[in-house]
């Protein structure tokens, strides 16, 4: 980015969350006697970039979460749904270009080092059918919460490298979550699972793009995309409930750059999915399950102002920056 410009991006992400795992074992019993649980997920991301100069920007992020969460009450037979939506949790992160810019065009690294602040409720509430029928206010659960109620650091690293019309890029994020608890009740039997954890979560892609010299502004890319969230935090206890696990994926895309703005489509396809044993199941020598998606559809479009107009075909289309949303909630 040109110094003294902005750029806007609107994201989105949409997943269904259906099929159990536990451990990478999958529980095919659960579909075919139809008491799975089915999470379907609209996240839209805002963010707003300001670069001081080429190589200092500063990006502030904010979600909005629309999500259900459709189960099987086994005493009644009877398939019921919660939902929750509002505000995610705000983002502020300055990024580093490594090397100048003017004189590495074609490669060059940069890094990020910012906050999380807990704007997001962790604690929405909604209507359950109880096993006698009736109904009760709670807490939904865990994986549909705008929010996780934490302070937390995000760490993100980037690198591209371009070689004639191809561009290799590598990204990793790493959110931090020092919070043990938020103190939030989960309504799950189990003593050490009566409130919430605030977990760490973290992403990293890679891959390569290719730009069409016929079609200025087109490039396809192909890479991979791993994303979960860790059995025990960097910095700070583990307590509470959380679902540890990790979806390691394939992802094609497609974008598109006319003018000032930048168009691009990803649909992650899940090759490997792991529930991995919480600090809670090691203590209780169980193995918990949870629910992953099949793929994802990502969609974003960016638009950016304040520098000078690039040339048909010639805004760069190569990695995308760091996510600095929640990235997968098991």
């Amino acid at each position: 980015m040109k110094a003294n410009s902005w750029q806007f991006n609107l994201g989105y992400r949409w997943m269904q969350s259906d099929r159990h795992f536990v451990g990478t074992d999958e529980q095919e019993e659960r579909q075919e006697e139809g008491s799975e649980v089915i999470n379907k997920v609209h996240l839209f991301d805002v963010s707003v970039t300001y670069a001081f100069t080429e190589r200092i920007n500063l990006t502030g992020s904010l979600p909005y979460i629309i999500a259900t969460r459709e189960q099987l009450n086994r005493t009644l037979n009877r398939r019921t749904t919660t939902q929750a939506r509002g505000i995610g949790d705000f983002i502020l992160i300055p990024r580093l270009w490594i090397l100048d810019t003017k004189e590495h065009p074609t490669g060059n690294a940069s890094i990020g080092l910012g906050g999380k602040v807990p704007t997001g409720e962790p604690n929405v509430t909604d209507v359950f059918i109880t096993n006698t029928g009736g109904r009760e206010v709670r807490t939904v659960d865990q994986s549909i919460q705008p929010g996780d109620g934490g302070w937390g650091l995000v760490f993100d690293a980037q690198i591209f490298k371009q070689i004639w019309r191809f561009v290799g890029y590598a990204t990793g994020t790493y959110l931090i979550n020092p919070d043990n608890t938020n103190n939030v009740q989960t309504f799950r039997a189990r003593p050490l699972e009566e409130v919430m954890s605030v977990p760490d979560q973290y992403q990293a892609r890679g891959g390569v793009s290719y730009g069409f010299e016929n079609i200025p502004g087109l490039a396809l890319s192909i890479g991979v995309r791993l994303e979960g969230v860790p059995v025990y935090d960097i910095w700070g206890d583990s307590d509470g409930f959380r679902r540890p696990g990790y979806a390691f994926s394939i992802e094609p895309g497609i974008a598109y750059a006319l003018g000032r703005h930048v168009f691009s489509v990803s649909a992650p396809v899940a090759l490997v999915r792991e529930r991995q044993k919480s600090k809670t199941d090691r203590q209780a020598d169980i193995h918990g399950d949870a629910a992953f998606a099949d793929y994802m559809i990502l969609a974003a479009w960016s638009f950016r102002w304040g520098g000078e107009v690039p040339a048909e075909g010639e805004e760069q289309i190569g990695p995308e920056q760091p996510a600095t949303t929640a990235p997968l909630r098991p």
